[in-house]
């Protein structure tokens, strides 16, 4: 069934207001949840964004507006106004004035941008005239030093390259002296490593003489003179026989169970009155959670031409999240209140 969401309600101008104001189609009779729900989302944080400028620049065409108007009651203000309009500032006015009403957010950003450059530029420009003529000598410090700086930087730069050098030598005859005693050391200790395993190993061999002298020694010492194996065994045996024993009796018992829940939707055995109680307890439950839902989020209505989801606000931010979690996000209809023709129940 197509989702359909009222004209009527806030969300739904909220985004009308939003397409007027940048500009965008006014109406638009279906389109994607997704879509509208990034729409409201990015546009209302891109707004409130804009929104000192927009607000400067309402004020700039409003303050030029309202001199032209004072400027109009006198002669001295009348041939101002001819001055601005050789340069171009009616014509100006008139234009953003009719492309505001158009796109009034865009408009106004861009000419409250626009003010802002022009202002920074004049007064850069008039920062650097006026700062040259009276920190001239300041100026001329400031070169001075400039190249002072770069002579002293040529200095640095070859006292560095020396220094590098010097040290990579140091280095160098350091990093072999610490080679040779590594070299020495590493030969020390390979040296004193074969000593030990062979010393080691004629000891080992001793032991193994001595051990295998005796046979009750060696009996001993290979685990054969006690009953380990045999109590392992028997164990092992004994937890697979209780195993399969637990095994057999839990299939028993399972097939009894669905022995009798196949008997009782059967109608062969009763259902007893608790679970009669807890069964009609839980459909109730399942329709009321259900009805909630489908009141809360969308609600079935008839309309002109068949019926539709309407969907509420808290139904526009759920169906959403549910189109993101699923990958498929549906299509809504945008339905005026006067077609509907009765309200259904799902």
């Amino acid at each position: 069934m197509m989702l359909g969401i009222s004209t009527n309600s806030f969300h739904y101008k909220y985004y009308q207001l939003l397409r007027r104001i940048w500009n965008f189609e006014p109406r638009r009779d279906r389109t994607s949840l997704c879509i509208y729900t990034q729409f409201l989302f990015w546009f209302t944080i891109w707004t409130v964004i804009c929104s000192p400028a927009i607000f400067g620049g309402w004020l700039l065409l409003k303050t030029g507006r309202f001199i032209y108007k004072v400027c109009s009651w006198t002669s001295i203000g009348r041939k101002i106004i001819d001055i601005l309009d050789d340069l171009g500032m009616g014509q100006k006015i008139d234009y953003l004035s009719n492309k505001m009403g158009r796109c009034p957010a865009a408009t106004l950003s861009v000419v409250w941008m626009e003010f802002l450059f022009a202002a920074s530029l004049v007064l850069f420009i008039l920062s650097c005239i006026i700062g040259g003529l009276l920190y001239i000598k300041l100026i001329c410090t400031f070169i001075l030093g400039f190249f002072m700086a770069i002579s002293l930087l040529v200095f640095y730069i070859c006292f560095g390259i020396g220094w590098v050098f010097a040290h990579i030598g140091m280095s160098i005859v350091i990093a072999l002296k610490w080679v040779g005693l590594f070299l020495i050391g590493y030969g020390v200790a390979i040296l004193g490593g074969l000593l030990i395993i062979a010393v080691m190993g004629l000891i080992g061999m001793l032991l193994i003489k001595l051990i295998t002298a005796s046979e009750k020694m060696t009996n001993f010492f290979g685990f054969k003179l006690n009953g380990y194996q045999r109590a392992r065994a028997l164990n092992t045996k004994r937890r697979d026989e209780l195993e399969k024993i637990r095994e057999e009796e839990y299939l028993k018992e399972k097939k009894e169970r669905e022995e009798l829940k196949r008997k009782k939707a059967a109608g062969e055995i009763p259902y007893t009155l608790s679970e009669r109680i807890s069964m009609a307890i839980g459909r109730k439950l399942l329709a009321f959670f259900k009805w909630c839902g489908e009141f809360l989020i969308a609600r079935t209505k008839n309309v002109k031409g068949g019926s539709v989801k309407m969907v509420s606000g808290l139904g526009v931010f759920w169906l959403t999240l549910t189109a993101v979690k699923e990958g498929v996000c549906p299509l809504v209809e945008f339905v005026k209140e006067d077609d509907e023709i009765e309200e259904a129940t799902e």
